[in-house]
């Protein structure tokens, strides 16, 4: 990834943190949920106030060794589960809204972040100095062989690779397989087994390594020659 689609791929961040992590209708979310928190905690405050109210009737009656009338333990039992209840929606309005500032508050940041880091390429961008591009050197043509025999007939092909099979042939492709120390990719070049490395091409059983610069099949052909005792003239032409 080059810089300048780093800085596209930041944008589309920007964008989608831009795009979905401020929630709809925070803001009416938020101060329903603070009206909501005001009106619990006034009950809560009333409902504390009866149930102490109530604690103390019952305290009296017990004080002066009277029985407690039903009505009023239910109505202490009832400001007191009133009173629980309205605590929990305390505690939970407030633990919402705790959350809700503290996800809006990381979304901000995050997107001051990302817009200073897509700011700060786009400066180094602008620094870097224009380069034109630079034509490249026209492709050389492919050099080829050309080997002349004995009676200067020759072989000399279209492709490198074709001169160079001809004259193995030629040659003896059994007799060049015995010279196993002339190796190509660490491996006989001519071979009687598929060394499963490099270009491969197989001849009558025997595989020959093609995958050499024109040079070093110049240079493989005039070692078999001369190891062989085969009158032959190996020449790099255009």
């Amino acid at each position: 990834m080059n810089i300048e689609e780093l800085l596209d791929h930041l944008e589309k961040v920007h964008q989608w943190v831009k795009q979905n992590m401020v929630i709809p209708n925070t803001v009416q979310e938020d101060l329903f949920s603070s009206q909501r928190l005001k009106t619990v905690t006034r009950e809560l405050e009333e409902a504390k106030r009866e149930e102490i109210n109530t604690n103390k009737l019952i305290s009296t009656y017990r004080s002066t060794g009277r029985d407690v009338p039903k009505d009023i333990k239910d109505e202490n039992s009832s400001w007191k589960g009133i009173k629980e209840r309205l605590e929990q929606e305390k505690y939970d309005i407030e633990q919402l809204l705790s959350s809700s500032h503290e996800m809006m508050d990381n979304a901000n940041r995050l997107k001051t972040k990302l817009n200073f880091i897509k700011n700060d390429i786009q400066k180094y961008i602008n620094m870097m100095p224009k380069v034109q591009p630079v034509m490249g050197k026209p492709r050389a043509t492919p050099k080829k062989l050309r080997v002349t025999l004995p009676g200067n007939e020759m072989i000399f092909d279209d492709t490198a690779v074709s001169t160079f099979l001809k004259t193995l042939q030629y040659i003896g492709l059994e007799k060049t397989a015995s010279l196993t120390h002339i190796t190509a990719r660490r491996h006989p070049l001519v071979s009687t087994y598929h060394p499963n490395v490099g270009e491969i091409k197989e001849i009558n059983g025997f595989y020959i390594q093609v995958n050499t610069s024109t040079h070093e099949k110049s240079k493989i052909l005039k070692r078999y020659a001369e190891e062989l005792n085969v009158n032959i003239r190996v020449e790099v032409v255009e």
